[in-house]
Protein backbone atom coordinates (compact mmCIF):
# COMPACT_ATOMS: atom_id res chain seq x y z
CA UNK A 1 0.00 0.00 0.00
CA UNK A 2 0.89 3.34 -1.00
CA UNK A 3 0.96 6.33 1.94
CA UNK A 4 -0.81 9.34 0.95
CA UNK A 5 -0.07 12.60 2.90
CA UNK A 6 -2.81 15.40 2.06
CA UNK A 7 -1.06 19.37 1.92
CA UNK A 8 -4.03 21.69 2.61
CA UNK A 9 -2.93 25.05 0.84
CA UNK A 10 -4.46 28.69 1.03
CA UNK A 11 -7.97 29.33 1.42
CA UNK A 12 -8.16 31.76 -1.36
CA UNK A 13 -7.90 30.23 -4.61
CA UNK A 14 -6.09 33.44 -5.57
CA UNK A 15 -3.32 32.89 -3.09
CA UNK A 16 -3.46 29.19 -3.63
CA UNK A 17 -2.26 29.83 -7.00
CA UNK A 18 0.40 32.08 -6.10
CA UNK A 19 1.81 29.09 -3.67
CA UNK A 20 1.99 26.93 -6.08
CA UNK A 21 3.32 28.74 -8.95
CA UNK A 22 6.28 30.16 -6.36
CA UNK A 23 7.03 26.43 -5.33
CA UNK A 24 7.24 25.30 -8.78
CA UNK A 25 9.58 28.50 -9.82
CA UNK A 26 11.30 27.60 -6.73
CA UNK A 27 12.06 23.53 -7.54
CA UNK A 28 12.91 25.11 -11.43
CA UNK A 29 15.44 27.65 -9.60
CA UNK A 30 16.95 25.35 -7.43
CA UNK A 31 17.49 22.67 -10.54
CA UNK A 32 19.11 25.64 -12.51
CA UNK A 33 16.45 25.02 -15.27
CA UNK A 34 14.35 28.09 -17.13
CA UNK A 35 11.11 25.87 -15.98
CA UNK A 36 10.46 23.43 -13.49
CA UNK A 37 9.52 19.98 -13.36
CA UNK A 38 7.15 18.18 -11.03
CA UNK A 39 7.06 20.70 -7.39
CA UNK A 40 7.40 18.65 -4.36
CA UNK A 41 3.59 17.29 -4.66
CA UNK A 42 2.64 14.58 -6.92
CA UNK A 43 -0.63 15.27 -7.56
CA UNK A 44 -2.53 18.84 -7.64
CA UNK A 45 -5.84 20.31 -8.08
CA UNK A 46 -5.72 22.63 -10.37
CA UNK A 47 -8.24 25.36 -11.30
CA UNK A 48 -9.63 24.88 -14.76
CA UNK A 49 -8.49 28.21 -15.66
CA UNK A 50 -4.94 27.63 -14.37
CA UNK A 51 -4.76 24.32 -16.19
CA UNK A 52 -2.73 25.62 -19.33
CA UNK A 53 -1.00 27.96 -17.87
CA UNK A 54 0.90 25.04 -15.41
CA UNK A 55 1.28 23.18 -18.70
CA UNK A 56 2.68 25.68 -20.51
CA UNK A 57 5.71 26.24 -17.89
CA UNK A 58 5.85 22.50 -17.59
CA UNK A 59 4.81 22.65 -13.76
CA UNK A 60 3.25 19.51 -14.31
CA UNK A 61 3.49 16.26 -16.70
CA UNK A 62 1.61 15.42 -19.72
CA UNK A 63 -0.36 12.30 -19.32
CA UNK A 64 -1.09 9.36 -21.14
CA UNK A 65 -3.94 9.52 -23.35
CA UNK A 66 -4.88 6.21 -23.90
CA UNK A 67 -4.34 5.56 -19.57
CA UNK A 68 -7.41 7.63 -19.40
CA UNK A 69 -11.20 6.77 -19.90
CA UNK A 70 -12.03 9.92 -22.26
CA UNK A 71 -16.05 8.84 -21.92
CA UNK A 72 -16.16 8.98 -18.23
CA UNK A 73 -15.55 12.68 -18.47
CA UNK A 74 -18.09 15.55 -20.09
CA UNK A 75 -16.28 16.94 -22.84
CA UNK A 76 -15.70 20.83 -21.42
CA UNK A 77 -14.13 19.84 -18.43
CA UNK A 78 -11.99 17.28 -20.47
CA UNK A 79 -11.09 20.38 -23.03
CA UNK A 80 -10.15 22.55 -20.02
CA UNK A 81 -7.13 19.67 -19.58
CA UNK A 82 -5.86 19.97 -23.09
CA UNK A 83 -3.37 22.31 -24.19
CA UNK A 84 -0.69 22.12 -27.36
CA UNK A 85 -1.95 18.78 -28.28
CA UNK A 86 -1.63 16.99 -24.93
CA UNK A 87 -3.61 15.78 -22.29
CA UNK A 88 -2.18 17.12 -18.79
CA UNK A 89 -4.98 16.56 -16.25
CA UNK A 90 -8.14 14.82 -15.83
CA UNK A 91 -11.51 16.83 -14.32
CA UNK A 92 -11.95 16.03 -10.37
CA UNK A 93 -15.36 18.11 -10.62
CA UNK A 94 -17.01 20.66 -12.48
CA UNK A 95 -19.01 23.34 -10.83
CA UNK A 96 -21.87 25.87 -12.67
CA UNK A 97 -23.04 29.13 -11.11
CA UNK A 98 -26.37 29.61 -9.82
CA UNK A 99 -28.64 32.76 -8.68
CA UNK A 100 -29.63 32.62 -5.24
CA UNK A 101 -32.40 34.55 -4.37
CA UNK A 102 -34.53 35.25 -0.74
CA UNK A 103 -37.69 33.28 -1.97
CA UNK A 104 -39.53 34.63 1.12
CA UNK A 105 -39.10 38.31 -0.32
CA UNK A 106 -40.06 37.64 -3.49
CA UNK A 107 -43.80 37.46 -2.87
CA UNK A 108 -44.79 34.05 -4.36
CA UNK A 109 -43.01 35.45 -7.41
CA UNK A 110 -41.12 33.14 -9.31
CA UNK A 111 -36.98 33.97 -9.29
CA UNK A 112 -36.46 36.00 -12.44
CA UNK A 113 -35.61 34.10 -15.47
CA UNK A 114 -33.75 37.01 -17.78
CA UNK A 115 -31.54 39.47 -17.07
CA UNK A 116 -34.12 42.03 -17.68
CA UNK A 117 -36.56 40.64 -15.30
CA UNK A 118 -33.43 40.16 -12.96
CA UNK A 119 -32.91 43.84 -12.87
CA UNK A 120 -36.93 44.69 -12.55
CA UNK A 121 -37.18 42.06 -9.34
CA UNK A 122 -33.90 43.94 -8.03
CA UNK A 123 -35.21 47.46 -8.67
CA UNK A 124 -38.36 47.16 -7.49
CA UNK A 125 -38.26 44.15 -4.59
CA UNK A 126 -35.27 45.27 -2.94
CA UNK A 127 -35.93 49.29 -2.01
CA UNK A 128 -39.34 47.55 -0.11
CA UNK A 129 -36.90 46.26 2.73
CA UNK A 130 -34.62 48.17 4.56
CA UNK A 131 -30.38 47.72 4.11
CA UNK A 132 -31.54 45.34 1.62
CA UNK A 133 -29.32 45.78 -2.00
CA UNK A 134 -30.79 44.08 -5.31
CA UNK A 135 -28.20 41.69 -6.59
CA UNK A 136 -24.50 41.45 -5.50
CA UNK A 137 -21.97 39.31 -7.30
CA UNK A 138 -18.34 39.02 -8.23
CA UNK A 139 -16.71 42.11 -9.79
CA UNK A 140 -13.36 42.92 -7.72
CA UNK A 141 -9.78 42.42 -9.73
CA UNK A 142 -10.10 39.30 -10.43
CA UNK A 143 -11.35 36.21 -12.23
CA UNK A 144 -14.35 36.44 -10.85
CA UNK A 145 -14.58 39.61 -12.30
CA UNK A 146 -14.14 37.95 -16.13
CA UNK A 147 -16.49 35.25 -15.30
CA UNK A 148 -19.28 37.80 -14.51
CA UNK A 149 -18.58 39.51 -17.53
CA UNK A 150 -18.33 36.55 -20.29
CA UNK A 151 -21.45 35.27 -18.89
CA UNK A 152 -23.17 39.16 -19.76
CA UNK A 153 -21.75 38.55 -22.91
CA UNK A 154 -22.85 35.45 -24.10
CA UNK A 155 -26.45 36.20 -22.79
CA UNK A 156 -26.56 39.37 -25.21
CA UNK A 157 -25.10 36.91 -28.38
CA UNK A 158 -21.52 37.95 -28.16
CA UNK A 159 -18.10 36.49 -27.83
CA UNK A 160 -14.56 37.12 -27.21
CA UNK A 161 -12.79 34.44 -28.69
CA UNK A 162 -13.76 32.45 -31.67
CA UNK A 163 -14.55 28.97 -32.40
CA UNK A 164 -10.65 28.75 -33.56
CA UNK A 165 -9.93 30.61 -30.93
CA UNK A 166 -8.77 33.87 -32.27
CA UNK A 167 -9.98 36.75 -30.89
CA UNK A 168 -12.98 38.30 -32.07
CA UNK A 169 -13.84 40.99 -29.59
CA UNK A 170 -17.75 41.06 -29.90
CA UNK A 171 -18.95 42.23 -26.29
CA UNK A 172 -22.40 43.38 -27.55
CA UNK A 173 -23.63 45.10 -24.36
CA UNK A 174 -22.79 42.68 -22.27
CA UNK A 175 -20.20 44.35 -20.56
CA UNK A 176 -22.04 47.59 -20.54
CA UNK A 177 -25.22 46.36 -18.59
CA UNK A 178 -22.66 45.17 -15.75
CA UNK A 179 -21.19 48.77 -15.69
CA UNK A 180 -25.40 50.14 -16.12
CA UNK A 181 -26.04 48.32 -12.92
CA UNK A 182 -23.90 49.05 -10.96
CA UNK A 183 -24.61 52.67 -11.75
CA UNK A 184 -28.49 52.38 -11.52
CA UNK A 185 -27.60 50.99 -7.89
CA UNK A 186 -29.46 47.78 -8.41
CA UNK A 187 -26.12 45.61 -8.52
CA UNK A 188 -24.44 46.33 -5.17
CA UNK A 189 -21.99 48.59 -5.87
CA UNK A 190 -19.97 46.91 -3.23
CA UNK A 191 -19.27 44.07 -5.69
CA UNK A 192 -16.64 45.87 -7.41
CA UNK A 193 -14.52 44.97 -4.16
CA UNK A 194 -15.51 41.52 -3.64
CA UNK A 195 -15.12 37.92 -4.50
CA UNK A 196 -16.86 34.70 -3.89
CA UNK A 197 -16.80 34.63 0.11
CA UNK A 198 -17.19 38.37 0.20
CA UNK A 199 -20.70 37.99 -2.05
CA UNK A 200 -21.79 34.97 0.38
CA UNK A 201 -21.25 36.52 3.62
CA UNK A 202 -23.19 39.59 2.03
CA UNK A 203 -26.17 37.61 1.01
CA UNK A 204 -25.93 35.37 4.17
CA UNK A 205 -25.85 38.10 6.35
CA UNK A 206 -29.42 39.13 5.01
CA UNK A 207 -28.35 41.95 2.66
CA UNK A 208 -28.83 41.12 -0.71
CA UNK A 209 -32.13 39.99 -2.81
CA UNK A 210 -30.42 37.89 -5.29
CA UNK A 211 -26.96 36.72 -5.64
CA UNK A 212 -24.77 35.31 -8.39
CA UNK A 213 -22.06 32.39 -6.54
CA UNK A 214 -20.88 28.80 -7.01
CA UNK A 215 -23.02 25.51 -5.89
CA UNK A 216 -20.39 25.54 -2.78
CA UNK A 217 -22.44 28.19 -1.17
CA UNK A 218 -25.05 26.33 -0.46
CA UNK A 219 -24.46 24.49 2.26
CA UNK A 220 -22.95 26.95 4.01
CA UNK A 221 -25.89 29.27 3.52
CA UNK A 222 -28.31 26.38 4.70
CA UNK A 223 -26.68 25.28 7.72
CA UNK A 224 -27.95 25.73 11.06
CA UNK A 225 -26.88 29.25 12.36
CA UNK A 226 -26.87 30.95 8.92
CA UNK A 227 -29.69 33.56 8.85
CA UNK A 228 -31.11 32.96 5.43
CA UNK A 229 -31.51 29.25 6.50
CA UNK A 230 -34.61 28.59 5.08
CA UNK A 231 -35.77 31.43 3.45
CA UNK A 232 -33.77 31.19 -0.12
CA UNK A 233 -33.59 29.01 -2.91
CA UNK A 234 -31.61 28.39 -6.39
CA UNK A 235 -32.35 28.41 -9.63
CA UNK A 236 -30.76 28.82 -12.69
CA UNK A 237 -28.78 31.77 -13.89
CA UNK A 238 -30.71 34.35 -16.05
CA UNK A 239 -27.49 34.19 -18.27
CA UNK A 240 -25.47 31.33 -19.52
CA UNK A 241 -23.17 30.27 -17.03
CA UNK A 242 -19.62 29.73 -17.02
CA UNK A 243 -18.35 25.94 -16.08
CA UNK A 244 -15.98 26.40 -13.50
CA UNK A 245 -13.95 23.54 -11.55
CA UNK A 246 -10.89 21.92 -10.72
CA UNK A 247 -8.73 18.99 -12.59
CA UNK A 248 -6.47 16.74 -11.35
CA UNK A 249 -2.92 16.77 -12.72
CA UNK A 250 0.60 15.31 -11.78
Amino acid sequence: SERVEMVELAESTTAMRAQMLKQAQDAGAASGAAVSGPTCYDVIAVDVAWTTEFARWNYILPLDEDAVDHDAFLSKPLESARYDGKLWAVPLRSDVGLLYYRKDLLGGLPAPRTWEELRQHARTIAPRHAGLQGYITQLGRYEGFTVNTLESIWDTGGDVLGSDGSPRGDTGTGFGRLLQGVREGWISPRSVDLDEEGTRSAFQDGTALFMRNWTYAYELLSAGDSPVAGKFDVARLPTPSALGGWNLAL
